[in-house]
């Protein structure tokens, strides 16, 4: 009983002190805001990973963006940069706009292609041959200001890199559809890099008007060419003529010979292939509906023609007019 009684005071303060734990509010995105503001980065990395691990903040995630955000500026600050980065990875997850999401995103990587706080733009510094590391042209990315030129030295750095390839996909004397596809995913890259230097996407926009203006001319080209292939079987195949049989003289369709039933599915396969690459040019260079539309009807229209041709009917008839009926 003594034992009982010396515990019950103890129990009483436990319980207190879970109650007190329980009721503690959480803090606010205007209390994050404020910290930030004062510097205090350890605190708002403690409140916003309080505020996330909530069940209602996980079912609606209100100022997520936000909050990610000034989560990855204070790791950043806090010289975390692999917490930086996989919180502004997060953020742009949750960004309200492409220009947000772009922009975190971006962000995300200038952390990764640097050295701590200071970025080294491939651009400026071939012009420094043989340069040791700290004579190297470096852009500190702290600094709001000064992020934004080393986003615009990025976006300039990963144009290079992509610009032979961008060549090859937009040159009149290249006829290789394969660069114009293997070009095509770089775009969307681009966009991003585009969006967060320069606020717009007006460079990678134009970009991809000529990728896909060069990827419509070889692809009409090719499905002119299987036009005037098809047109010439079909044709053939469906000229009516008369025929000798027992009885007299019977009408019916010439048919297809040879390997022309081979050749035909081949015609469909390739139609097929363009009207997939139709589709990736379209969905990866954003254009509207009607910039590839005449290839996509003519390519479905190939694809049509040939499963009809290919089953010709070549039943004799006692007229004409029935062979040559649809």
């Amino acid at each position: 009983m003594q034992f009982i009684a010396r515990l019950a005071p103890l129990l009483v303060l436990l319980s207190i002190a879970t109650m007190t734990m329980a009721v503690e509010p959480l803090p606010t995105a205007a209390e994050v805001r404020k910290d930030f503001a004062e510097g205090k980065y350890r605190d708002v990395v403690k409140s916003v990973t309080k505020i996330i691990a909530t069940r209602d903040w996980q079912a609606k995630k209100p100022d997520g963006y936000e909050l990610l955000n000034l989560k990855a500026e204070s790791h950043f600050r806090l010289k975390e940069n692999p917490l930086a980065v996989n919180a502004f990875d997060a953020a742009a997850k949750l960004a309200p706009d492409a220009l947000s999401a772009a922009t975190a995103r971006t962000t995300a990587v200038l952390i990764r292609k640097s050295t701590g706080i200071h970025y080294a733009p491939k651009a400026a510094n071939q012009r420094v041959k043989g340069a040791k590391p700290a004579e190297l042209v470096t852009i500190d990315i702290l600094e709001p200001d000064a992020r934004k030129q080393a986003l615009a030295a990025l976006w300039q750095d990963e144009k290079d890199a992509a610009q032979a390839a961008i060549d090859a996909a937009t040159g009149t004397d290249n006829k290789s559809m394969q660069a114009v596809l293997d070009a095509t995913p770089m775009v969307a890259h681009l966009r991003d890099y585009d969006l967060a230097a320069h606020g717009n996407d007006e460079m990678s926009k134009k970009i991809a008007g000529e990728i896909a203006a060069h990827g419509r001319d070889l692809l009409t080209e090719m499905i002119e060419k299987l036009t005037i292939r098809l047109d010439v079987v079909a044709g053939k195949a469906n000229e009516v003529e008369k025929v000798k049989m027992q009885g007299g003289d019977r009408w019916k369709r010439h048919g297809l010979e040879d390997r022309e039933p081979a050749e035909l599915k081949e015609i469909e396969v390739k139609a097929d292939k363009i009207a997939a690459a139709v589709k990736v040019l379209s969905q990866g260079l954003s254009t509207d509906d009607t910039f590839f539309e005449r290839l996509s009807t003519t390519s479905f229209q190939i694809h049509n023609k040939v499963e009809k041709t290919l089953n010709v009917d070549t039943t004799p008839y006692l007229t004409r007019e029935t062979a040559a009926r649809e």
